[in-house]
């Protein structure tokens, strides 16, 4: 499954809740929504960082298309 810039920016920036994701997905996620928040401006970086960690991890597609 291939995500957007869009879907990746909305899952950092979103308020979900992830108890439904994997362990590692939750980690990832969880920290790049905290630099999100205290550094917005390095937003198009972590959603770079997003983008390689499920081209690593095809199972956090999913589970961020859920989102």
């Amino acid at each position: 499954m291939i995500l957007s810039e869009t879907d990746l920016t909305r899952a950092i920036k979103g308020t979900t809740d992830l108890a439904a994701a994997s362990l590692a997905t939750r980690i990832v996620l969880n920290r790049l929504r905290v630099q999100a928040r205290t550094e917005p401006a390095k937003l198009s970086g972590l959603v770079a960082e997003l983008r390689a960690f499920v081209a690593k991890n095809s199972d956090a597609a999913a589970e961020l298309a859920k989102l």
